[in-house]
């Protein structure tokens, strides 16, 4: 696939709305990878891979806020950390031989239990307030 070539300021512009729609979790780096690999032309493997660079600056920087601002409780970090971890290497090693079909399907599962997930905190918050 040819890679096309975008000017400078724009794809500045494009990183820049990005990273801000990224930090208020509408979900930049999905919208990255779309950029990448329909825009841009860049192979899917390679917007993968700077999807994942894209990530970890704005990571490290909330992390270190929400560090300084003790608002994350350090003993819970470690222990998530290691399992995340873990997880990650284990289900990569394993994930090589799935089909790539059942990989999306999980995939698509977990994200709409996460979205499930979150409803139900959100109502729970909210009729906690109301009392």
């Amino acid at each position: 696939m040819e890679q096309l070539q975008i000017p400078f300021f724009l794809t500045l512009c494009v990183s820049t709305a990005l990273g801000f729609l990224s930090g208020l979790g509408v979900g930049g780096g999905s919208l990255l990878i779309l950029w990448l690999t329909l825009v841009v032309k860049l192979d899917y493997t390679a917007a993968k891979f700077i999807n994942l660079l894209f990530f970890l600056p704005p990571a490290l920087i909330s992390t270190t806020i929400h560090l300084l601002r003790k608002q994350i409780p350090i003993k819970k970090v470690f222990p998530a950390a290691l399992a995340g971890s873990v997880s990650a290497i284990i289900l990569t090693t394993l994930s090589s031989s799935w089909d790539v079909e059942i990989l999306r399907k999980l995939f698509g599962a977990l994200l709409l239990f996460a979205a499930w997930r979150e409803l139900k905190y959100k109502n729970k918050q909210q009729s906690n307030l109301r009392k």
